[in-house]
């Protein structure tokens, strides 16, 4: 009787123990448990954190926003980098910033008066700043120009002196915008292991990306050829099983395709692609994340053309449950992507939105403030004196009159736009431009005698 309760017990503990490797395994498959176990047995290097007293060949940077929702400024920066003794050196080469919606709705946040990197630790929703650069001046007046560029021919260079070492998790490099408000510290989105695998090059550690057990991960940080290796590793039998117990959507293939268009990473996509990922990729609560409308978005002829091939289509419509309707055309606007814009007119995209809500195309512009793209749907066949179906049945003048810069105004108008035609209120341009107090020049144009 005791030895048959012995084994009971024994059992109940098997039992349990079998119940928590389960459990664990949800969130570590077997290839990551032995891709994790060979880092800490084979890379010893790995172990410690990275020294700074070193000089490195130089390096990108890549920072920034641009294809995120859910921040009040959108931004993108590039720059050539190089740690020389310890002193990161980073040389500017392309800033653009964006609000990301009316500036009207975010009070001073659109008026931009500097710059600056930040070299932070993570700690779950907050951070802990290590090394800052000084701040550089600069002058952004969003309300005048939402798609505002640094365009100084001279690139000027930031220098932040950098700690004594760097861990090799959580420590990342941010943009911080500062405004005549409030300040706005960005996530470190981009590769954001480029500083450390420069440094690891330099004193002849081992690659940290080898370090990182996930493939999404493993993207974000800008490691391609070790999110492949994670998925060829995660393709034996039992490990799909172990991956068939995760939510389906995140770290699929399509999931990873999508980041990777975030990225404008042309050959992760590439890979992805080859390796199965849908080019009609669509994130299942989000009709307007779809691949070729990133592509789009970013304004990257290269990765349309990539995608089309794959199977994409440029005239897709895609509707949200509140009855919006996005396409590639609409999403390459947002961000005024006048050469995504005549790629997709030219490879078959329609005007036609066929909204719920009465937008169109034209119509999207205008509200985006798409000022080089415009005049290339007018010359598709867009109508500059639509109107919208549903609201007040304003004009694309009247939406422009609401949102845009005074530069597609004015476009607007010289493309034959009428200032006199009248609203489902009666209400004409200069009624539009008077009840949104869009201020002096705005008034002459649409209210001064003509």
């Amino acid at each position: 009787m005791e030895t048959r309760s012995l084994w009971r017990r024994i059992g109940v503990q098997i039992a349990a123990l079998a119940a928590m490797l389960i459990l664990w395994s949800c969130q570590h498959p077997p290839s990551e448990f032995w891709a994790s176990s060979r880092v800490r047995l084979g890379l010893a290097s790995l172990q410690g954190d990275l020294r700074t007293d070193v000089s490195t060949e130089p390096f990108t940077i890549e920072l920034g926003n641009w294809l995120s929702d859910g921040w009040v400024l959108k931004t993108r920066m590039r720059a050539q980098a190089q740690v020389v003794n310890g002193r990161l050196e980073v040389q500017l080469r392309q800033l653009q910033i964006e609000p990301s919606g009316p500036c009207g709705d975010l009070k001073d946040s659109c008026d931009l008066e500097g710059l600056q990197l930040l070299l932070t630790r993570e700690n779950g929703a907050n951070f802990t700043t290590l090394a800052e650069t000084e701040t550089l001046p600069i002058t952004a007046r969003l309300r005048e120009d939402r798609h505002w560029r640094w365009r100084d021919a001279e690139a000027p260079t930031l220098v932040m002196q950098l700690p004594e070492s760097l861990q090799l998790r959580a420590v990342r490099l941010r943009l911080s915008l500062q405004s005549s408000g409030p300040s706005w510290v960005h996530p470190g989105d981009g590769p954001y292991l480029a500083l450390h695998r420069a440094l690891a090059r330099a004193q002849g550690a081992a690659d940290p990306c080898l370090a990182l057990t996930d493939a999404a991960d493993a993207l974000r940080a800008g490691c391609d050829q070790r999110v492949m290796a994670l998925l060829r590793a995660e393709g034996s039998a039992l490990s799909r099983w172990w991956r068939s117990l995760r939510p389906h959507w995140e770290g699929s293939l399509d999931d990873l395709l999508l980041q990777a268009l975030e990225l404008q990473n042309r050959p992760l996509v590439r890979s992805l692609l080859e390796a199965g990922a849908s080019a009609q990729a669509q994130h299942p609560d989000n009709a307007s994340y779809t691949a070729i409308g990133v592509a789009a978005e970013a304004n990257d002829t290269e990765l349309l053309a990539l995608l089309v091939r794959a199977g994409a289509r440029p005239d897709e419509h895609r509707q949200s449950p509140a009855g919006l309707t996005f396409t590639p055309l609409t999403q390459a606007l947002r961000h005024d992507g006048a050469e995504a814009v005549a790629w997709l007119l030219a490879h078959g995209a329609s005007l036609e939105l066929g909204d719920k809500q009465g937008w169109t195309t034209m119509h999207v512009a205008a509200y985006q403030s798409a000022v080089r793209s415009l005049p290339l749907l007018a010359r598709a066949g867009g109508d500059v004196n639509e109107r919208t179906t549903a609201y007040r049945g304003q004009t694309v003048l009247q939406t422009a009159l609401q949102f845009a810069d005074v530069d597609l105004i004015r476009g607007l108008l010289e493309a034959g736009a009428s200032r006199h035609a009248r609203d489902d209120n009666g209400k004409n341009g200069c009624d539009w431009a008077r009840e949104f107090r869009r201020g002096a020049e705005i008034e002459q144009l649409v209210c001064g005698a003509h």
